[in-house]
C-alpha cells in the first residue's frame, strides 16, 4: 500500500511489550537453540512445505546480512547471504499502524486483500502465487528518529492452500542513537566543522550503508537565497562524476528560511501554502514522493550578504520505500574581513564653459579616496543673469576614483540657456557598500566662460 504522510513516529519513542490479542502462533520445538538477542531469522519448515524444504535453518549476522525496518503498517526484513537471501514481508490490514498483537486470516503481502493482514516470507528464489497465515508481533520499540529499534515476530504460513507450513521467527535489534543525537549510529565519523554531505542508511538488509563527502574529495557549490529567500541549493560532485549529489532543502512558499524545524516536508516542487520542502538526489537516484522532515541546524549571512555558514540535518521516505534515510550537509564559506570606511573629498573647479545659446554648462573638479573606489556625484547649479534671469540645472555621475584621487567633470542641464556670469554649484561625492555609505560636499562659485 503506497503511504504519502509525516514521519511515523518521527519524535517519539515507542516501546511495546503487551500483546492487546491472544498470540495464535506456536512454534513447533525447535532442535537448534534460538538466540535470546540480537538480529536473527529463524524457520521451521513442515515436510511438504514448498519455501523451506522441510528443513530447520537459523541465520545470524555470522551467516549473513540481516535487517528490517518498518513504516506505518508495513515492515520488511531481509536475510542477504553470500549467494542468495531470504525475505519476510508483514503488514497491518488496510493500512493500519502494525503494532505489538495476533494477526490471523493473511494473505499475500503482494496482494493483500482488504481487511487482511498480510503476510510473505520468499527465500532462495521460492515464493507461494497465493498464501495463507497469521502471526504474532510481539515486541516493537522505535527510537527518537523513527526506526525500530526492536521488532520480534513469530508466523505461520501455507503455500498454495496446502497443510504443510512454515513456520518461523523474525527478530531484528538496531542500536538506538545517542542520547541528544539527531542522527543514526553509523561506522564513519561526522564532521563537527568544514564542509561536507553525510548520508546514512540503517535498517537495510545489508547493514548500515554510509556516504561522506568533504571539501577535501569532493566540490561543492550552492545557491541561497531563491528570490523569495526560501530555498538551499547545494551541488556536490566527487572525481568526474564518480558519485554526484543534488541537496533541495526549503521553507513554506514566502517563507524565509531560517534556523528551526520543518516537519512534513515534501519534495520542493510539490510545496503548497505551509508545507516545506526537501529534495536528495544523486547517483541516478531519485524520488517521486518525498516524506520527511528537517532541521536548519545553523544559518549565518556575512557582512556581504553572502551566507558563511549552513547546516540542516535531514531524515525523509522516499516514494513507498520502509527504509527512513538521514543525512547531513554543511557549508563553511570563509568570509573576507569587512573593508574598511572610505574617506571621501571632493573639489570643484572656479571655471567652468557654458556653449553659446546652449542649455547645457560643464563644469569639472576633483574627487579624493582612502581606497579605489567608484564614487557617485550628485549636485545642483544656479546662475543669476544680468538680466536677473535665473538658471537652474542638476548633474550627477559616477567616476572610478583611483586612490588618492581622480578628476571629474560633468554635463549640466539647465532649465533655461546659461550666461557668461557666475554661479553657484553644489556637489555631493558618496560611496555605499554592505556596511558603510561615505560622504563628501563642496560648494564654488563657478565661473561660466562662453565657448563655440
Amino acid at each position: 500500500m503506497k503511504m504519502r504522510s509525516a514521519l511515523v513516529a518521527a519524535l517519539l519513542v515507542v516501546t511495546a511489550s503487551a500483546s492487546p490479542a491472544a498470540a495464535t502462533v506456536t512454534l513447533p520445538p525447535p532442535s537448534i537453540t534460538l538466540p535470546t538477542s540480537g538480529s536473527f531469522l529463524y524457520l521451521n519448515s513442515q515436510s511438504g512445505d514448498w519455501i523451506g524444504q522441510g528443513q530447520e535453518r537459523l541465520f545470524t549476522p555470522a551467516d549473513g546480512k540481516i535487517g528490517g525496518a518498518l513504516r506505518g503498517s508495513r515492515f520488511g526484513g531481509a536475510v542477504y547471504l553470500a549467494i542468495t537471501g531470504w525475505d519476510v514481508a508483514m503488514s497491518a490490514p488496510d493500512g493500519r499502524p502494525l503494532v505489538v498483537g495476533s494477526y490471523t486470516g493473511a494473505s499475500r503481502a503482494a496482494f493483500q486483500a482488504a481487511g487482511s493482514p498480510g503476510l510473505e516470507i520468499t527465500g532462495e528464489g521460492r515464493g507461494c502465487n497465493t498464501l495463507t497465515g497469521q502471526f504474532d508481533v510481539t515486541e516493537l520499540a522505535f527510537s527518537p528518529l523513527g526506526e525500530i529499534t526492536v521488532f520480534d515476530a513469530t508466523f505461520e504460513q501455507h503455500c498454495e492452500g496446502l497443510t504443510p507450513a512454515l513456520y518461523g521467527r523474525i527478530r531484528i535489534e538496531s542500536p538506538a542513537p545517542a542520547p541528544g543525537s539527531t542522527l543514526p549510529p553509523g561506522s564513519k565519523t561526522v564532521p563537527t566543522s568544514g564542509t561536507y554531505l553525510y548520508l546514512i542508511r540503517t535498517n537495510t538488509s545489508v547493514g548500515p550503508y554510509e556516504e561522506l563527502y568533504t571539501a577535501a574529495d569532493s566540490s561543492f557549490d550552492w545557491s541561497w537565497p531563491y528570490s523569495d529567500n526560501s530555498v538551499f541549493h547545494a551541488t556536490v560532485i566527487q572525481g568526474n562524476y564518480v558519485h554526484w549529489w543534488y541537496v533541495d532543502i526549503a521553507a513554506a512558499p514566502g517563507n524565509a528560511l531560517a534556523v528551526g524545524h520543518y516537519a512534513n516536508a515534501v519534495r520542493v516542487i510539490s510545496r503548497t501554502a505551509g508545507t516545506p520542502g526537501l529534495d536528495i538526489t544523486g547517483d541516478g537516484r531519485g524520488c517521486n514522493e518525498v516524506s520527511g522532515s528537517f532541521d536548519v541546524d545553523e544559518l549565518s549571512i556575512a557582512w556581504d550578504y553572502e551566507m558563511s555558514v549552513f547546516q540542516a540535518t535531514f531524515h525523509f521516505y522516499c516514494d513507498n520505500s520502509l527504509t527512513l534515510q538521514h543525512g547531513r550537509i554543511r557549508i563553511e564559506h570563509p568570509t573576507p574581513p569587512p573593508p574598511p570606511p572610505v574617506t571621501l573629498g571632493v573639489t570643484i573647479d572656479a571655471k567652468g564653459k557654458a556653449s553659446d545659446s546652449s542649455w547645457y554648462a560643464t563644469i569639472s573638479g576633483n574627487v579624493s579616496c582612502s581606497r579605489s573606489v567608484p564614487v557617485d556625484l550628485r549636485g545642483s547649479f544656479t546662475q543669476m543673469k544680468p538680466d536677473h534671469t535665473i538658471v537652474q540645472g542638476s548633474m550627477s555621475g559616477t567616476v572610478d576614483c583611483v586612490a588618492p584621487s581622480s578628476s571629474w567633470s560633468m554635463l549640466v542641464a539647465g532649465d533655461n540657456k546659461f550666461g557668461s556670469s557666475s554661479a553657484t554649484a553644489s556637489v555631493t561625492a558618496y560611496h555605499c557598500d554592505a556596511l558603510h555609505c561615505d560622504t563628501a560636499s563642496a560648494t564654488q562659485t563657478v565661473k561660466l566662460n562662453q565657448g563655440k
